[in-house]
């Protein structure tokens, strides 16, 4: 049965536990390390948990504690690598989709960062309003 609710209350259910399947935008950062919080164990509590699937691992709270200490981009991609392939073995989230963002300006608008992948720095296409400036 699907049940329709308010966004608000969706938000809630899931983030509560009382749920069985859902479907959010999430997971879309160019740095990992921003989405780290939505599986690790720590993120896993009694209440309310950002870990929407309590999905426990100590394989991954490791590596992204490997990959959330050090600068080393290379000891950074393995480490997440090995979380990728964690969660595409165990499946605690399915992956359905990626969205792609476009982000167009006049050559006189400045302060639009791309990521260092080349994307928006960001889960959605919007660059942050207070960095913007207009050259003359």
């Amino acid at each position: 049965t699907v049940k329709q609710s308010a966004q608000i209350q969706l938000l809630a259910q899931v983030a509560m536990g009382q749920y069985e399947m859902s479907q959010f935008r999430v997971f879309g950062a160019p740095n990992p390390d921003t989405d780290a919080h939505f599986f690790l164990t720590s993120s896993i509590t009694d209440g309310i948990s950002l870990n929407f699937p309590r999905f426990r691992s100590n394989e991954v709270d490791a590596a992204v504690a490997d990959a959330i200490s050090t600068d080393d981009a290379t000891r950074r991609d393995e480490a997440y690598k090995k979380v990728n392939k964690i969660l595409a073995e165990q499946l605690p989230c399915l992956w359905l989709g990626q969205d792609v963002w476009v982000v167009a300006a006049r050559d006189k608008v400045g302060g639009l960062k791309g990521g260092l992948n080349g994307s928006v720095p960001g889960v959605t296409g919007r660059p942050w309003i207070a960095s913007l400036w207009l050259s003359k």
